[in-house]
């Protein structure tokens, strides 16, 4: 019996040992499973946020450029079912109607990525992707692999303003140059003709967007995006920054530390000489070379490769994925002409100017003289409706005589026939120039002078407004002080100043704005060469020819204060959502 006992004990056993064994075999074969579950997953992650990135870069590139035909004056149109609308539906109809010739839709295709961008209105009572009534840039793209494409978010941009203006505080043209502490508040910069550069040097500060048509060089801050059409040349140091996104169609360059907060791309190389740091991606067409310390945060993508100048690992440079042989196309701003025809029945300043020398009386009293008002006997002067009117000091004179009188006339941005005061050369130094009465229009056909000396300078009246047409040279002085006058006044600008002065050369400025003069208003002189120096300052907006600003002079956004060829002016302001 203890025998057989025994050997039963002995089996038990080992059958007890192999179920041991199976179940450390089982638990074994269920971590390996479980780990490689987990390592799929954890590349499924990578690979999505890898696509998710390139997808949100391509779409933000895509939103810029319809951006560019927005401020040209693209039409916003409606979008048919558009609460259920996918990307493949979007994409459809932006494509029928680039194909149709609109200019309201876009696409762009660059390797295996899409992107269509439209800009749209959702009509009052419905929505787009949770979007009430409204006008909106709407971009989405995809990338295509196979049967399954990888969706990107939707990128939506609000539009807000009117099509009449340029929405920039400073469009030039041919250049625009801010030095020498020069401060632009709240707005941006924008160029027009091919080539045409923005170089910001000398402690300046810009408060929105650079786009440009040709190269940007900046030593300084600028708390918007970069759009450049040529190289991007970034020298500023630690105490400054670059708040957006940076696009080169050329080359960009990091001469210096200052960060960067956004994304950068360039169709050539993206080149790192200092220790500077990107926050969000690089992308670029030719190569990405580093030096010393510089850090990108995201990912890099790069044509050409990396090249690392100090031989250390790519680790050392970036905190994201790196890929070789793909990268984002960036595409330039669309070009403009400096004296769009965005006036009525398609005309543009010029040929509006003509119309209104040619309409206006030369035979009433003032139009074929220069007139001097703020000096001895006619200091205090009043515009009116009716025409310029002084009091006259001479002991026997003693009352108000008329200088210039009005005459009725077709007149740009206005919608029917208004009063004209028609001059010679027009200049207004010491004591008061008052505007009141209503809508007053000057048409100076020669120089134009304001705040020349002492005194309170231009004021207008509630409830008034005062538009200057000139064809020769203006300067605002010291005295022109407008800092309580309100930006718009019944839906038109309380003060604007249209030019056709034309500068032929670079070392003439045909628009000035120095001294201490502090102006509002909106200024459209797109043959003058523009300059705002020697602490002068302009709450409005500018276009020139080329635009200047510096000696500590401020420009300063104000919402509603564009010019252009609408009747109520107002420019485009973009908001992302």
């Amino acid at each position: 019996m203890q025998k057989g006992y025994g050997r039963l004990a002995m089996k038990r056993q080992g059958g007890a040992a192999l179920i041991v064994v199976l179940g450390i075999v089982a638990i074994s074969t269920m971590i390996g499973l479980a780990s490689m579950q987990s390592s799929q997953i954890d590349e499924k992650m990578a690979g999505n946020y890898k696509l998710s990135t390139r997808t949100a870069l391509f779409t933000e590139r895509t939103a810029m450029s319809l951006a560019s035909e927005v401020r040209a004056g693209a039409s916003a149109i409606t979008l048919p079912s558009s609460i259920d609308m996918d990307q493949d539906g979007f994409q459809s109809f932006a494509a029928k109607t680039e194909n149709e010739g609109g200019k309201s839709c876009l696409i762009e295709a660059a390797d295996d990525m899409t992107a269509a961008a439209c800009y749209i209105e959702v009509p009052e009572g419905e929505e787009f992707q949770d979007r009430k009534a409204g006008n909106y840039i709407v971009a989405w793209s995809a990338i295509s692999r196979g049967s399954k494409p990888f969706v990107g978010q939707p990128l939506i941009i609000e539009v807000d303003g009117s099509m009449g203006g340029n929405d920039d505080v400073l469009s030039g043209c041919e250049e625009v140059t801010v030095s020498g502490g020069g401060k632009i508040l709240n707005g941006g910069i924008r160029t027009f003709r091919p080539g045409a550069g923005v170089r910001l040097s000398g402690g300046v500060s810009v408060g929105g967007d650079v786009t440009a048509l040709g190269p940007v060089y900046i030593d300084s801050s600028i708390a918007g995006n970069i759009l450049a059409d040529g190289d991007v040349t970034l020298n500023a140091g630690d105490s400054y920054g670059y708040g957006g996104s940076i696009a080169a169609t050329g080359s960009v360059i990091f001469t210096n530390s200052a960060p960067a907060q956004g994304n950068v791309s360039a169709n050539g190389d993206v080149i790192f000489n200092s220790t500077a740091t990107v926050a969000g991606n690089v992308s670029s067409g030719g190569k990405v070379v580093f030096t010393n310390d510089a850090f990108v945060y995201g990912n890099v993508e790069s044509k050409s490769g990396i090249v690392n100048n100090s031989g250390a690992g790519n680790e050392k440079y970036v905190g994201g994925t790196v890929e070789t042989g793909s990268s984002q196309t960036v595409s330039a701003a669309s070009s403009g002409e400096c004296d769009p025809k965005s006036f009525a029945d398609g005309n543009n300043l010029a040929t509006e100017m003509a119309h209104l020398l040619a309409a206006v009386p030369t035979d009433t009293a003032g139009a074929n003289k220069d007139i001097t008002v703020g000096s001895y006997p006619t200091v205090n002067a009043s515009l009116t409706p009716e025409g310029l009117s002084a009091f006259d000091e001479t002991w026997n004179v003693q009352k108000d005589v008329t200088l210039a009188e009005a005459s009725t006339a077709v007149v740009p941005t206005f919608d029917k026939p208004v009063s004209v005061i028609r001059t010679k050369d027009f200049t207004q130094s010491n004591g008061e120039l008052n505007v009141s009465g209503g809508d007053v229009v000057l048409l100076v056909d020669g120089d134009l002078t304001l705040g020349a000396g002492g005194g309170k300078g231009l004021t207008i009246a509630p409830d008034s407004t005062l538009t200057i047409f000139v064809t020769g040279e203006t300067h605002i002085k010291s005295s022109t002080q407008m800092a309580d006058v309100p930006a718009t006044t019944n839906g038109r600008l309380t003060l604007s100043i249209y030019s056709t002065h034309a500068d032929s050369s670079s070392s003439s400025n045909g628009m000035l704005i120095d001294g201490s003069a502090q102006a509002l208003a909106g200024v459209y002189a797109p043959y003058a060469n523009v300059s705002v120096t020697a602490g002068g300052g302009l709450r409005g907006s500018v276009r020139g020819k080329t635009v200047t600003v510096d000696g500590g002079a401020s420009i300063e956004h104000v919402k509603g204060l564009a010019v252009g060829g609408a009747t109520s002016g107002g420019g485009i302001s973009f908001t992302w959502l």
